[in-house]
């Protein structure tokens, strides 16, 4: 048990330490414990930057390097992003507390602009000069490496869709699909995620309800960026019966020649589901409503899975 010395104080006094931890630090019989606990609340302050610990035979010694105001934030060494797009992304800003956690985050932000475009293996560091006794200039080095591209998308499992359909609906494009001229998509995960979500909704849209799809990158012999698609279509599903549940007469009579009609499409499509062509009937039916005077209905649709 020994007293604790703070070394580093300019700005903030020991009142200002005593606010930030829980500890007593007045007191002349600490315990190593209670200096863990000490240091452990000290980091977790924003007034504070840094600090160390070092122990002598008479007294503990934490050595404080405080916070300081940030003055200008530089990007250096960025040829293919903006400075101005990375720096309004940044949550480190002119004239705020440098905090440790936000240059760490600043970091993984400027990461993920450039994965965004391509850029997989990007470095960036941190660094800080001093602009003036309480201000610093925060300075960010970027070594961006070689942006990548989607040099092919192939499709594996599907046979409902074409190749050339789903490459339509996706934004991912390659740079040998349909035009020699196209520069190819970037490398980005969240636009491969997009993609897969809109497979997805356009299968079940045709009533493959438990269709499973997935994607992975790879690289070819040549060194070529391939996206696969990877589909299980499922069963489709199809519709067994349509049932008109009307407690009033006028809105069956309404709407029974446009019945007949949903019938012979739902026939022409081989019984199968398509959303599409039940949402466009339950328009036209609420339409005829409106168009025979009745405004206090509504007709809507409830699709019960029954034996598939």
């Amino acid at each position: 048990s020994k007293p604790i010395d703070f070394d580093g104080l300019s700005k903030l006094n020991l009142n200002d330490i005593q606010s930030i931890t829980s500890v007593d630090i007045s007191k002349n019989d600490l315990k190593i414990e209670e200096v863990n606990i000490i240091i452990k609340e000290l980091t977790l302050s924003d007034l504070i930057y840094e600090v160390s610990y070092k122990e002598t035979s008479d007294y503990f010694s934490i050595i404080i390097k405080e916070a300081d105001l940030i003055e200008n934030i530089f990007i250096n060494n960025n040829v293919w992003i903006k400075e101005n797009l990375i720096i309004e992304n940044l949550i480190s800003k002119n004239n705020y507390t440098l905090i440790k956690d936000n240059v760490e985050s600043d970091i993984k932000i400027i990461k993920n602009i450039y994965k965004s475009k391509g850029f997989q293996n990007i470095l960036v560091t941190a660094k800080v000069e001093r602009f003036s006794q309480d201000r610093v200039n925060l300075i960010y080095d970027i070594q961006e490496g070689k942006q990548q591209k989607i040099n092919v998308i192939k499709f594996v499992g599907n046979t409902f869709f074409s190749n050339n359909y789903l490459n339509s609906i996706i934004k991912s494009q390659s740079i040998k699909f349909y035009n020699i001229f196209k520069s190819g998509s970037n490398l980005n995960y969240s636009t491969f995620e997009f993609d897969k979500n809109i497979i997805i909704s356009k299968y079940r849209n045709d009533g493959f309800a438990d269709v499973k799809v997935s994607y992975a990158l790879e690289k070819s012999s040549l060194n070529n960026n391939i996206l696969y698609f990877y589909i299980e279509e499922g069963e489709r599903l199809k519709i067994n019966n349509l049932v008109y549940d009307f407690e009033d007469d006028d809105l069956s009579k309404s709407i029974t020649q446009l019945s007949l009609q949903l019938e012979k499409e739902v026939n022409k499509n081989n019984f199968y589901y398509n959303s599409d062509l039940i949402e466009e009937y339950l328009e036209i039916y609420n339409l005829k409503l409106l168009s025979n005077n009745i405004y206090n209905k509504v007709i809507d649709v409830n699709i019960s899975n029954k034996n598939e």
